[in-house]
């Protein structure tokens, strides 16, 4: 039988800088995706990561972590792009449905 989990130690050794790694991965795959993709399509692209991340944090990781691995996806891949997503010149929201 495995010992429990010292949370703690988990935390302190593990989660911080896997979090820590994650944001740095996406800030650059983000900065990548948004020069090629429209919105709608960085948008659908943010869901897949965001499933994928979710599929793999239940198999891998302590469930503690999942909340704060989604927040930390979100944030980088949606709150810091929100200006440019909705205006964009050529592929925001606002181009999009004002030019359909």
């Amino acid at each position: 039988s495995m010992e429990p989990i010292n949370l703690e130690l988990y935390i302190k050794e593990f989660e911080t800088y896997f979090l820590s790694r994650t944001v740095t991965y996406y800030t650059k795959k983000s900065q990548i995706w948004l020069q090629t993709d429209t919105a709608p399509t960085y948008l659908r692209r943010v869901q897949t990561v965001l499933e994928e991340e979710r599929s793999r944090a239940l198999h891998c990781l302590h469930a503690s972590t999942l909340p704060k691995l989604i927040l930390v996806c979100q944030e980088e891949l949606i709150d810091k792009h929100k200006s440019h997503l909705v205006h964009h010149q050529k592929c925001g929201m606002h181009f999009l449905l004002a030019n359909e």
